[in-house]
């Protein structure tokens, strides 16, 4: 590695040709990343269960859950990088934009959050003079509508396609932003005694984990994720009692995007803790086929109703979300059920299937520096830009016309990275922008593309790292539909993959009537039980 450690991919990208030679490897096993973050994820999943004996610690905890094991994925992500850097004495090379890994470098730590950093990102793009007025104008017409037709009892927050999909309009966007939160908690000084210790709790299962893999945290490292929990802690008691601009009464409904977002579990917990439902909405429609340790913390609490996009996807999420009352003995019952998803609907609607494979798109996954999806979701993003490159390569080289299609979120989403090894390469633009030139898609990551490609009716081929480890039943339903081919990590820990099984798989053809099947069960057809209970809703 001739001294130096590039953990940027933008370094690389800048560098690739004389970095990913003959001798480059990767001096960190996917493991290490991935077991140090599954040990930490899967104690604090059981954590809440011993705070029970008080319910506002334990509404506390799982507001800012989701903000913490954020937090805790990029600290053992970035701090294994800088840690395998000192021991091998390495010089760790990054844009400077990348404040984590320079303060780990440097040892030297400020309050700074990559995650707080992309949030405020979000925020600012809010503050826009033009947005403002936007704001502004729709606050005044609801105001004025509430004041002659009284309040809504349907409300919608981060709505997604799905969520579009069941309310049809006829619900109220609560635009909310997390300055919002920030002016109601001012006034706000108490702080439960028990946070600061919780706090360290968490913070000392943090120190162990890495602690198991060989990458002791120092000191002031320890400090500094010490102050970034206790600081979550602290918001979210404050935010426990936030109010949406009016105090939700029972009668009233929450539809809400993914559960990820602290704005939206804020929100859902102050409609809960005033007696309304709370209908939550998936996004993207894989999540059947992993059983993944970060997905129940993330989505189901302060839910009641949680929404996937079919009936044999809400078939198999049940038991996730049995066992998720179970574990944290909850009092509340989730109810999952299958909402029918009318976008998948349309792209089968307009389907062409391929008289022959010629122009192949290969849809890559985010790159997101310091904000780490680990564990068993992404690879390390100097891997995934290695790899990714000769999956390219590999498909051009058996004589298909090659389109890179990158993800249009993440950091550097506007910068060219695969010049040289496709021959196009779609930046910023959605899946809906291939369905009519791609003859196939190939994809090493399932996601939401891949529901989408799939419902194309063209041949789908995924490629399945073993980071990512699939349920057998979702296993089992979807290799009937697409075409899976095994990767592993070699000696090198790079990904590699027989060449001759993928373009084999590209070649195959789709069994149009089984994947038709499967579109059904899996994504477009609706629960009568949810449709009455919307119904309900807006009767």
């Amino acid at each position: 590695m001739s001294g130096r450690l590039v953990v940027d991919f933008r370094v690389a990208s800048a560098e690739k040709d004389s970095l990913f030679n003959k001798d480059w490897y990767w001096p960190i096993p996917q493991s290490t990343y991935d077991d140090s973050a599954r040990e930490f994820l899967e104690w604090a999943y059981q954590f809440p269960a011993e705070l029970k004996r008080d319910e506002n610690l334990g509404i506390t905890y799982e507001l800012c859950e989701s903000d913490i094991l954020k937090d805790v994925a990029s600290i053992i992500g970035t701090w294994i990088d800088v840690s395998t850097a000192r021991a091998n004495n390495l010089d760790l090379v990054f844009n400077q934009d990348q404040l984590l890994y320079r303060m780990m470098d440097e040892n030297q730590f400020s309050n700074y959050s990559s995650l707080d950093e992309w949030r405020a990102a979000g925020e600012k793009s809010l503050e826009h003079r033009s947005r403002r007025i936007v704001r502004s104008a729709r606050r005044r017409i609801n105001g004025l509508q509430t004041l002659i037709k009284g309040r809504p009892l349907a409300y919608s927050i981060s709505a997604n396609v799905l969520s579009k999909n069941l309310t049809s309009g006829r619900s109220r966007l609560l635009r909310l932003s997390y300055a919002d939160m920030i002016t109601q908690r001012k006034n706000l000084k108490d702080v439960h005694p028990e946070i600061p210790d919780l706090a360290q709790v968490v913070s000392a299962k943090v120190v162990s984990s890495l602690n198991n893999v060989g990458h002791p945290p120092s000191d002031q490292l320890n400090n500094y994720f010490s102050e970034i929990i206790l600081k979550r802690l602290i918001n979210a008691w404050q935010d426990r009692d936030f109010m949406p601009g009016f105090i939700p009464s029972p009668a009233m409904t929450l539809f809400a995007g993914t559960g990820g977002s602290y704005r939206v579990r804020v929100v859902s917990n102050s409609f809960q803790r005033n007696g309304a439902n709370v209908i939550r909405m998936t996004h993207g429609g894989e999540n059947f086929l992993f059983d993944h340790p970060i997905w129940s913390p993330q989505e189901l609490p302060f839910a009641d109703t949680y929404v996937t996009h079919g009936i044999r996807t809400a078939e198999q999420l049940t038991p996730v979300a049995d066992r998720h009352k179970r574990v944290r003995k909850s009092n509340r019952d989730i109810t999952v059920l299958g909402g029918g998803s009318k976008y998948h609907s349309e792209i089968l609607n307009s389907a062409r299937y391929p008289s022959k494979v010629e122009t192949v798109f290969v849809t890559s996954a985010s790159f997101e520096g310091t904000r780490r999806a680990i564990p068993n979701v992404k690879l390390h993003d100097l891997v995934y830009y290695e790899w990714h490159r000769r999956l390219l390569s590999m498909v051009g080289s058996a004589g298909f016309k090659v389109i890179s299609k990158r993800h249009p979120k993440g950091l550097g989403s506007g910068l060219e990275l695969f010049g040289g090894v496709a021959s196009e390469e779609l930046m910023q633009v959605g899946m809906s922008e291939t369905f009519l030139r791609a003859d196939a898609f190939v994809m090493d990551i399932a996601s939401t593309a891949m529901m989408e490609a799939i419902c194309t009716l063209k041949p789908v081929v995924l490629v399945d790292i073993p980071n990512r480890q699939m349920l057998e039943a979702g296993l089992r339903d979807v290799e009937k539909v697409i075409q899976i081919v095994p990767a592993h990590f070699d000696e090198r820990n790079r990904v590699t993959v027989d060449p001759d099984l993928l373009v084999e798989a590209i070649r195959k053809p789709v069994n149009v009537e089984s994947r038709k099947q499967f579109i059904t069960d899996y994504l477009t057809k609706p629960d009568q039980r949810l449709k009455d209970l919307v119904e309900k809703v807006f009767s």
